[in-house]
């Protein structure tokens, strides 16, 4: 039973002799305690869920990648192990594909290690690209800024220049 189906029985359990707004507050936070508690006792008796595959690596490689990289933001941390285990995953499926094949290739041929240095180094590629869009993105916006202030210019000079024609026109008109 869900916890609101249990509230509201409770609820719906509730005497009639509560008369204020006080009663019926206190009796309602009373049963929301005793549904909680029902439930907390219920949650601990569950056996938890066995990691996956991607849990368990992220487990069994956060802690040497961080101490290996200590600059690294939780983001790039993730962000790294995330492709390790993508190119594990690649390797892997690789090897289970081409079987056979590796069984002809010489053991020192073979690399299927993931090296951190060489994620590192693809992370951190990725930022200077980031970094280079940003600038080209901001010099872009400062290009159009530059337009926007040339056009707001060109239009004030206009406005100027029709308000010397009218006021020339009205001019003309006070002379006649």
């Amino acid at each position: 039973m869900t916890l609101s189906l249990k509230i509201k029985e409770l609820m719906n359990n509730m005497p009639d002799t509560l008369n204020t707004k006080k009663e019926i507050d206190d009796f309602y936070k009373e049963a929301m305690k005793k549904c909680l508690e029902k439930t907390k006792k219920n949650a601990d008796n569950k056996p938890k869920k066995e990691l996956n595959g991607y849990q368990k690596f992220m487990k069994e490689n956060i802690k040497p990648l961080k101490e290996s990289n200590p600059k690294l933001t939780g983001r790039e941390v993730f962000s790294t192990i995330a492709i390790m285990w993508k190119k594990q995953n690649e390797t892997n499926a690789a090897g289970a594909a081409g079987k056979v094949k590796k069984d002809l290739v010489p053991a020192e041929e073979e690399d299927t290690e993931v090296s951190v240095d060489n994620i590192t180094a693809e992370v951190k590629e990725v930022k200077e690209v980031k970094e280079v869009k940003e600038v080209a993105e901001v010099k872009e916006v400062d290009a159009v800024k530059e337009v926007a202030e040339v056009k707001k210019v060109a239009a004030v000079k206009e406005v100027a220049e029709v308000k010397k024609v009218a006021e020339v026109k009205k001019n003309d008109k006070k002379v006649k």
